[in-house]
């Protein structure tokens, strides 16, 4: 299967981490970036497949994709890692600012605390917000 080009590619920095914190190995680096350019380019079908699979079951699909195809007319300038820390053996916490640029041209930023799992010896993003998850 033939893995489709992302039309906007998100340029991370890296400069900014944290202490000595650095990604626990090359396939969650590569996830992240992967993720969050189809969040970026409102591709919620392969942004989906990126998601936890316990996410996946408990999504509501109408609203995970209003919500994320609603990013791809963003401005989206890159993502500037702040600090990458373990939690567990099996979650790992990215802290970084994803920054866009608003309709007047002035850089903005959005905080994300984001989380991935580690399930079968693959990272996956652990979606969590309330209003696409059932009570």
């Amino acid at each position: 299967m033939k893995k489709q080009v992302l039309q906007k590619q998100i340029a991370i920095d890296e400069t900014a981490t944290i202490g000595n914190t650095t990604w626990p190995d090359q396939q969650l680096k590569d996830k992240f970036k992967e993720y969050w350019g189809y969040r970026c380019d409102g591709d919620a079908d392969r942004s989906f497949m990126l998601e936890a699979p316990y996410a996946q079951e408990m999504i509501f699909p109408e609203r995970y994709n209003n919500f994320i195809r609603g990013a791809k007319d963003k401005d989206w300038a890159g993502i500037k890692i702040v600090k990458i820390e373990w939690v567990t053996a099996q979650l790992i916490q990215v802290d970084f600012y994803l920054k866009y640029w608003d309709n007047e041209k002035i850089m903005r930023d959005i905080f994300f605390h984001d989380s991935w799992i580690s399930m079968g010896n693959q990272w996956h993003h652990a979606f969590k917000d309330l209003f696409l998850l059932p009570d």
